[in-house]
């Protein structure tokens, strides 16, 4: 099949017009000239699958380093004429604006990104990556409410951005009542120790490092979250068998490190080596504390990583954070809930699961 304009067609074939100031400003970042993405080579034609990661994002990070080394990964896209790259990312948010662009076919990232994103654009969102909590971290404020009017820093339009947003509306507060930040995930914690902000809203390692450094920093509150992987819909539409290889090394992956303490570990060195690559300096967290987070961020998804039904239902959680962000202005006032729950595709990981031979779920080769 030939899906060359572009690659897959422009993904962002819709263009919604700026509706906040903030709003209109997130969206108008040209991340393309960022000092690292600017040094990326994309696929320019179909048989090269972009896949957008995120080291600094626990557990996701660590089973995107397992997928890199996956040898049956590379032969199954290789017998359908096809390679996969990896291009590590600061945040979801970035990762939507090169998905946009038909830069990225595959991608792992939070709740708010994903949903912003089958909100504004077309995507399948195909299986579970996480099921963990976001923290708000503070230096001398033990309750929410103490924040008013006080800085909070936060990677803006993440999974920890929504965490902060609900946080706030559950103590009758809204965005308004603080002074918000946002801040690379890299740099929130040298903020909140010097002094420039007074909290701040993240996903773990972040918080766990945090912690382990600053005897007097705090957790105000936490909030579970959920991580996606997801593919533009033209690739899905039109290469299925290559993005089941994808979710088969998914699955992969999360069996190879609960399977045996001694994998885990050494997935969370390889995704310590990417954070430093990434970020230019090394996690402040030992093998085993960053392990210890991966295997309870993992373990309830390890064995099926499917959506759960009841998360797509009447008031589920899907339908609870578009509300959020609709009410926030984070996806355009147009922006139909029916789209973003039809986003949600259960039937591949289901076939995935369901064939443990056909995709050698319980075959590991890592290189």
């Amino acid at each position: 099949m030939i899906i060359n304009l572009l690659k897959h067609t422009m993904v962002a074939l819709v263009m919604l017009l700026p509706f906040s100031a903030e709003a209109a400003n997130s969206r108008s970042q040209d991340h393309s000239m960022h000092p690292v993405y600017s040094g990326y080579e994309f696929g320019k034609d179909a048989k090269v699958i972009d896949f957008a990661v995120q080291p600094l994002a626990v557990p996701i990070g660590v089973t995107a380093e397992v997928m890199k080394r996956d040898t049956i990964l590379r032969k199954a896209l290789g017998e359908l004429g096809m390679e996969i790259r990896f291009h590590p990312f600061m945040k979801g948010a970035d990762i939507n604006f090169f998905l946009k662009q038909g830069d990225i076919e595959a991608a792992t990232a939070g709740d708010m990104p994903v949903i912003t994103a089958a909100a504004e654009t077309d995507i399948t969102v195909t299986a579970l990556a996480k099921r963990g909590f976001s923290s708000i971290i503070s230096k001398g404020h033990l309750q929410l409410s103490e924040l008013k009017g006080l800085r909070v820093g936060f990677p803006e339009g993440s999974t920890a951005h929504y965490t902060l947003l609900i946080a706030l509306s559950q103590y009758g507060m809204s965005d308004a009542d603080i002074i918000m930040v946002p801040l690379n995930v890299d740099k929130l914690i040298s903020e909140l120790e010097n002094g420039k902000i007074d909290a701040f809203s993240a996903y773990e390692p972040v918080p766990a490092i945090a912690l382990a450094g600053n005897k007097d920093f705090t957790v105000i509150m936490k909030y579970l979250n959920t991580t996606y992987l997801y593919f533009s819909k033209p690739f899905i539409d039109n290469y299925r068998e290559a993005a089941s290889a994808i979710l088969a090394s998914h699955v992969r992956a999360l069996r190879w490190m609960i399977r045996d303490k001694r994998n885990l570990l050494k997935a969370c060195g390889w995704n310590i080596d990417a954070v430093k690559e990434l970020s230019g300096k090394g996690m402040d967290l030992s093998v085993d504390k960053l392990a210890e987070i991966v295997r309870s961020d993992i373990l309830n998804i390890s064995s099926s990583p499917s959506i759960p039904q009841r998360d797509l239902a009447d008031s589920g959680y899907v339908q609870r954070v578009f509300n959020m962000l609709k009410k926030h202005q984070k996806v355009h006032p147009s922006a139909k809930l029916e789209k973003v729950i039809s986003s949600f595709d259960n039937s591949m990981i289901k076939e995935v699961l369901i064939h443990p031979v056909k995709f050698r779920l319980n075959d590991f080769d890592y290189k």
